[in-house]
């Protein structure tokens, strides 16, 4: 199998062959990382006392351009309803998913605040106990077409958020996930990504990116275990994905494995439900 290589100046690149779930060869190049790819000990030590009043570079989400939200809450027009599900997890964990809204800014901070420093790290690649008003804006402000988070809850409380970004007329997506502590590990992960790239693909995109910590086993498990065609690279220990999210036979296969552990329901109202396996 042949794989284009990335140079580093210096550096002999190492080049290492993966398989997903799928049984996809995928392909990852990997450079010696930098002293400034520090550990998640190191990086914790030296951010202690962060600067709240100043936004860090949330990767690995597309700075796109956000609208205010406004004072007082009234459910946007094109709230998509038709998101919104109950769930049974394969370890009868009971949840409801559903998009994102302006009036989540409490419930999301009140989330990341409960986070382990480890799970913030893995998902900012840096420490950050605490989200600004800024960013609390940008992640629940979406327009529900280039910009879509899901959110699950429990009676309440958010376990779980999972979102996509791009900007307009493109066709490649950004996706980022964390999960609640207690609950990873119980498929949430893995559901969100079949419904966020079921939502994406009704909305033109057509391939997701996903920047994840090479160390963040859990994230990159979830991904390659999908069913979806994926290629990656390396670079300074961070794993940069890039895979076509049309329902192939192999990802239809994947996600009816899937299927069968779990229970969806559609919410009172909505459109309901409509599973994708068989249908390409």
């Amino acid at each position: 199998m042949k794989a284009a290589v990335v140079r580093d100046s210096g550096q002999p690149p190492v080049t290492e062959e993966l398989r997903s779930g799928g049984g996809t060869e995928v392909v990852a190049h990997t450079r010696q990382p930098k002293k400034a790819n520090e550990s998640f000990e190191k990086i914790e030590k030296r951010e202690r006392t962060p600067d709240s009043s100043t936004s860090v570079d949330l990767n690995p989400i597309v700075d796109a351009e956000y609208g205010d939200c406004g004072e007082g809450y009234v459910e946007p027009a094109n709230y998509p309803r038709d998101l919104e599900r109950d769930v049974m997890s394969d370890r009868k964990t009971r949840y409801h998913l559903r998009p994102i809204r302006p009036d989540d800014g409490a419930m999301l901070i009140a989330f990341h605040r409960h986070l382990a420093p480890r799970s913030i790290y893995l998902r900012f690649f840096t420490f950050h106990p605490t989200l600004t008003e800024a960013e609390v804006q940008r992640f629940t402000c979406v327009d529900y077409v280039n910009r879509l988070a899901l959110v699950a809850e429990i009676e309440g409380r958010l376990i779980a958020v999972a979102r996509f970004d791009s900007k307009p007329g493109d066709a490649e997506a950004e996706v980022a996930f964390v999960v609640a502590d207690e609950y990873q590990h119980h498929g949430i992960g893995s559901l969100m990504l079949d419904e966020l790239a079921r939502a994406a693909r009704r909305r033109g995109i057509t391939t997701f990116r996903a920047d994840t910590l090479a160390e963040n086993h859990t994230m990159l498990d979830v991904f390659r275990h999908a069913g979806f065609s994926i290629s990656s690279s390396i670079d300074y220990g961070t794993v940069t994905l890039r895979f076509p999210i049309e329902p192939t036979e192999t990802y239809q296969a994947a996600l009816a494995a899937r299927e069968s552990k779990r229970h969806l329901e559609p919410v009172a109202g909505t459109s309901g439900f409509e599973s994708e396996v068989g249908q390409i």
